[in-house]
């Protein structure tokens, strides 16, 4: 009891509120009093200064008509038109502009949301489109990000050192009425501007990793899956997780 009267009291916390971001546009309105004449002995009134507050809002998710116009010129003297080439489309005759498409992938594979969660959220702002429209629009947005992995993996196979990990996901069966376990391994780079790249396997074989890694022989950071021993006896470096082997000196001491 005494040692728990002698030790000093914590000081409270006090929650202190963070500066709003300086580079968000601010939206002023202006509540003026009803009248300027004062009420009381109808004189005008001056300012002498103002109440400020700022607060953090937001808008529901916000859609627009991108109208893309390409106007026709034509030289009269030699008849000869001129107008800027029409750019190629994503997907040819669609609705969905590139923002769009960009939403509902960030949406499913960022912010994880279900197509048809995504089909409501639409809905609330008056656009109908279907989880079947909008499955339509990823594969083909995945056949035209192709290019840019391919890029990307090249880049990831130069470097000296790459940190992979596979983890699974639900995938649907169809015909089966259920799920079946699918994976993707994650190979990433080091360093300030690190380069992820995620390849999609039915299983988690060892082979998937050799087969993407190809014939890079660096330095790889994983876990004690044995799927990655293969690539050692083929001559990359392992780098053991730190992490991983705390765990078990971790679960000792708790035991103890």
């Amino acid at each position: 009891q005494a040692d728990s009267e002698s030790k000093p009291a914590k000081p409270k916390s006090v929650p202190k509120r963070r500066p709003l971001p300086p580079e968000l546009p601010r939206v002023e309105v202006r509540h003026e009093p009803a009248s300027c004449e004062c009420e009381h002995c109808g004189s005008g009134l001056v300012q002498i200064g103002e109440h400020i507050s700022e607060k953090l809002d937001c808008k529901p998710l916000e859609f627009f008509v991108r109208r893309d116009v390409h106007p026709q010129y034509a030289c009269r003297r030699c008849e000869t038109v001129v107008a800027e080439p029409v750019a190629p489309a994503i997907i040819d005759r669609g609705i969905a502009a590139p923002g769009l498409l960009a939403q509902v992938v960030i949406g499913k594979y960022v912010d994880h949301l279900p197509l048809y969660r995504q089909e409501a959220i639409f809905a609330r702002s008056g656009v109908e489109i279907g989880r079947t429209t909008q499955a339509e629009w990823f594969g083909t947005v995945g056949v035209a990000l192709n290019p840019l992995v391919d890029c990307l993996r090249r880049e990831l196979l130069c470097e000296p050192v790459l940190h992979a990990d596979e983890t699974p996901v639900a995938q649907l069966d169809p015909g089966a009425g259920k799920t079946k376990r699918a994976y993707l391994f994650a190979y990433r780079s080091t360093g300030d501007a690190p380069i992820v790249v995620f390849d999609y396997c039915t299983n988690r074989s060892g082979k998937h990793a050799a087969e993407f890694l190809g014939d890079w022989r660096g330095a790889l950071m994983v876990d004690d899956y044995a799927g990655y021993k293969a690539l050692f006896a083929a001559g990359v470096t392992e780098l053991g997780c730190w992490a991983h082997a705390r765990r078990h000196f971790y679960d000792i001491h708790e035991k103890r």
